[in-house]
C-alpha cells in the first residue's frame, strides 16, 4: 500500500512534496476564532484521501510486456502495432468510498503518433470487481468503440468516478501505445465519500501552522482568462488558471497555447481536471489532483509555499466581489489569507490586475468550494 501519512506534507530530497492525506472530519477541529476559520467547525459534508505513486516500492503491480526496473517511475516500451501495459497492485482504500478522481504524470517519447491510456476500476467489499472504465489519455488514442464509462454501479463523470454503491478496493491500468519508451512517474487516487458522521473512517487533522506562516499572499502572477479568440474567452479559466501557478513555478507560457494543449476533445471542454495536470507535466510541471474538506489543510499548504486551482460552483449572490454573477463551474488560483477571514485569489474572470486579484470571504469560499466536493490542482515544485 501506498504511502498514507498522518502529515499533509512532508518534504525528501529537495522540496518534492511525497504525500499527505486528506482523510478529515472538520468537525472534530477545536474551537477557533470564527472570523479566521470562516466557520469551519461545521461538519463537513465530505471525507477525502489521496494515496500517492510516486516512489519505485510502490509501483508494485505487473508491467506487460515485463520489461527491466530501473530509476524513477514505470517505464513502458512501445513497439508499432505492440502496445505496453502497466496494471497496479490492488490497493485498499482507507475507508469505503464513492468516488475516486485519478490524476497522473506521463513522460512521453518526443515523437508523432505516440499516445497512452488510462482505465480503473474498483470492487465493492467481498464483491466483484467493475469492468475497467476508460479516463481517457494523452495523444494519439484509437478509438475503442468497446470502452466503458458506465455500469451497473456507477459512471465516468468526464473525469471523476461517480459510484452509487461504496467500495473498498481500486486498480489502474496505463497502456502505451505508438514506438519509444514512456515512463509512468506519478499516479494519484484521490478517494471520497459523503460524511455520515462516523468519525472512526477518518482522523482529526492537525492544528494549522503558526500564523505568522500563512497570512501571506504567494507571488502567484495574475493573468486574465480574456483572449482574443472569443470562441474560447468564457471557456478557458482552467488553462488560464493552469498558466498563472505554472508561471509561479518557473514556467511561462502563453494561456492560449496552454488552452489548445490541454483542450478534450472528446467532451469539448478546456476543463478536464486529470488532462490539466498532465498538460502541466509536459511543460515540466508535476502535480496531481486532490480534494479537501478543511482550511487548516489549506494553510498548511500556503505556508509551504504551495498555491492551490480550486474548482467553484456558485449560485447567484453566494460570493461577494466575484467578476460574475454566478457560475456553474469556474477555476481560479487560491494563493494565502488576510488573517481576518478573507482568503487571496487570483480569479482570471476579471480583466486586469487590480480587479483580479480579490479577497472572497472564507465561509463563502466554503459553501462554493469545500461544500461543492473541494477539488484542487497541486502543482509541485519542478525536479
Amino acid at each position: 500500500m501506498a504511502r498514507r501519512l498522518s502529515k499533509l506534507l512532508s518534504w525528501g530530497r529537495g522540496v518534492r512534496v511525497l504525500a499527505f492525506v486528506l482523510a478529515i472530519l472538520a468537525g472534530s477541529v477545536r474551537a477557533q476564532d470564527p472570523v479566521e476559520d470562516g466557520g469551519s467547525n461545521a461538519a463537513a459534508p465530505f471525507l477525502h484521501a489521496v494515496v500517492l505513486h510516486d516512489e519505485p516500492a510502490e509501483f508494485r503491480g505487473k508491467l506487460l510486456p515485463p520489461w527491466p526496473r530501473r530509476g524513477q517511475g514505470i517505464r513502458l516500451r512501445a513497439s508499432k502495432g505492440r502496445p505496453s501495459t502497466y496494471v497496479s497492485q490492488q490497493i485498499e482504500a482507507p475507508f469505503p468510498f464513492d468516488r475516486l478522481l485519478p490524476s497522473w504524470n506521463v513522460d512521453l517519447p518526443r515523437r508523432k503518433n505516440v499516445g497512452f491510456s488510462v482505465a480503473l476500476r474498483v470492487r465493492k467489499k467481498g464483491g466483484t470487481w467493475s469492468p475497467w472504465l476508460d479516463f481517457g489519455g494523452w495523444g494519439k488514442r484509437p478509438v475503442d468503440k468497446a470502452a466503458v464509462t458506465r455500469w451497473e454501479d456507477g459512471r465516468v463523470a468526464i473525469d471523476d468516478l461517480v459510484g452509487s454503491a461504496l467500495f473498498t478496493h481500486a486498480q489502474y491500468r496505463v497502456t502505451a501505445r505508438g514506438r519509444g519508451e514512456f515512463v509512468l512517474r506519478r499516479f494519484a487516487l484521490c478517494f471520497s465519500a459523503r460524511n455520515s458522521g462516523d468519525t472512526s473512517r477518518a482522523r482529526a487533522p492537525g492544528d494549522a501552522p503558526p500564523r505568522r506562516l500563512w497570512v501571506r499572499r504567494l507571488p502567484v502572477p495574475f493573468i486574465s482568462q480574456k483572449t482574443d479568440d472569443p470562441r474560447i474567452a468564457h471557456r478557458n479559466c482552467s488553462p488560464t488558471s493552469l498558466s498563472m501557478v505554472m508561471a509561479y513555478r518557473g514556467v511561462r507560457r502563453d494561456k492560449d497555447d496552454v488552452a489548445r494543449r490541454i483542450f478534450d476533445p472528446e467532451h469539448d471542454i478546456f476543463g478536464n481536471w486529470n488532462r490539466a495536470i498532465e498538460g502541466a507535466f509536459t511543460y515540466g510541471v508535476p502535480g496531481y489532483l486532490a480534494r479537501f474538506s478543511n482550511w487548516n489543510e489549506v494553510k498548511t499548504l500556503i505556508a509551504k509555499g504551495q498555491p492551490l486551482v480550486i474548482s467553484i460552483k456558485a449560485k447567484k449572490g453566494e460570493l461577494t466581489g466575484a467578476p460574475y454573477t454566478w457560475t456553474a463551474g469556474h477555476l481560479l488560483v487560491l494563493c494565502g489569507f488576510d488573517g481576518k477571514g478573507g482568503v487571496l485569489m487570483n480569479d482570471p474572470a476579471a480583466g486586469r490586475a487590480r480587479r483580479g486579484q480579490l479577497t472572497y470571504s472564507m465561509q463563502e469560499l466554503s459553501r462554493v468550494w469545500l461544500e461543492k466536493g473541494g477539488t484542487a490542482y497541486v502543482l509541485l515544485p519542478r525536479p
